[in-house]
């Protein structure tokens, strides 16, 4: 038996020790995880966007978030790609487009209510006269949405940023949909609730880990690089999986997205520099991406194969991009957080990002 066998397998026998779960993850990380399903149900029907109209003028639509707080707009623009007649896009730095005006709409998502840069946003957004929705747990932006009777998204009291994003996007398909300006059905929403709730099931911290997918990639991703494939509407997935092996797990991970690598960035796979990295592959596929990148992902499985580089295949499951989008977030979550427990740090301290904040 090899020594990185040996060292796979006393990995996954850490990860089955319940009592080491207590040692690092002081604030129940885990049960935050578990409750994506719950929390996504809460922003669909959360009373605070059953009355927020979206004027018919609108001709542009920015979201405006930095961080944890901004991911939730970039999953959903992918949900909704193709449905929308609007153009839509997540803007995350502290200048905002010359184009917005009375006719934009602008969402500001701030979890804390007092990020400086979306701040900022939010008044040059003002400014510029456009309509503008505030969804944020507290803070400045709270009060000022109160005040200035703003419309306001409250998101629960959740500890981290991160953690909102099923609330997130589930008050943004309620509020979408609510103007009809999107399609997402009770069937979609019932499928995917279904699918969640059985796959959490599965990666609870008490199934061993020769049956918990989560702990079985944490343990393969264990003092590598690891590398998120993706295309299409699961792109920004992937970017989830990214910052949350990021934050996480305290960890380097990267992206990259298909069609567009086998036009740059699969030349560089080759160097001697990058196979130095211990790169792992982790291929997000999906049987609703358009036939052409179906292709080139099995070209690219056929690549790796061919120059001794590892990967993981994850298919998406359920019925619809929904389902599809929903269960990989979840999947990603459990692994970078058991990907946190074997390297033996607290998943939710994130003191660099802590302190960075407070030095501006």
């Amino acid at each position: 038996m090899t020594y990185f066998v040996r060292r796979l397998l006393r990995n996954s026998d850490y990860l089955d020790q319940f009592n080491i779960y207590d040692t690092y993850d002081s604030t129940k990380y885990i049960q935050r995880i578990a409750n994506t399903t719950e929390l996504f149900q809460d922003g669909i029907n959360a009373k605070d966007v059953s009355n927020i109209p979206i004027d018919p003028k609108i001709t542009s639509i920015y979201f405006m978030g930095m961080g944890g707080s901004g991911i939730g707009g970039d999953v959903f623009i992918d949900l909704i790609k193709g449905q929308l007649k609007i153009p839509i896009e997540t803007i995350k730095t502290w200048d905002i487009p010359n184009s917005i005006n009375e006719n934009t709409l602008v969402l500001i998502c701030s979890y804390s209510g007092n990020t400086e840069e979306t701040i900022k946003m939010f008044n040059d957004s003002i400014n510029k006269k456009a309509s503008v929705i505030i969804i944020s747990q507290g803070g400045d932006l709270t009060n000022i949405a109160k005040q200035q009777k703003i419309p306001l998204i409250k998101i629960p009291n959740i500890l981290e940023p991160r953690s909102s994003l099923t609330f997130v996007l589930g008050a943004l398909i309620a509020v979408f949909s609510k103007n009809n300006l999107i399609d997402i059905n009770n069937d979609q929403i019932n499928d995917c609730l279904s699918i969640n709730k059985s796959l959490i099931d599965g990666l609870q911290k008490q199934i061993p880990s020769s049956q918990n997918l989560a702990k079985n990639i944490a343990t393969k991703i264990i003092n590598t690089l690891p590398i998120i494939i993706s295309a299409d509407y699961l792109s920004s997935t992937a970017n989830r999986w990214r910052t949350q092996l990021n934050e996480n797990s305290k960890t380097i991970a990267l992206t990259d997205n298909l069609p567009e690598m086998f036009h740059n960035s699969i030349e560089g796979y080759e160097s001697k520099v990058f196979r130095q990295t211990n790169p792992y592959f982790i291929l997000l596929t999906s049987n609703l991406y358009p036939e052409l990148v179906i292709k080139k992902f099995n070209q690219l499985k056929s690549l790796l194969k061919e120059h001794n580089l590892p990967y993981r295949e994850i298919n998406a499951v359920g019925n619809n991009k929904l389902s599809h989008l929903f269960s990989l977030l979840t999947l990603g979550d459990y692994i970078s957080y058991y990907l946190a427990i074997a390297n033996k740090i607290d998943p939710h301290h994130n003191p660099i990002i802590t302190n960075s904040k407070s030095n501006i």
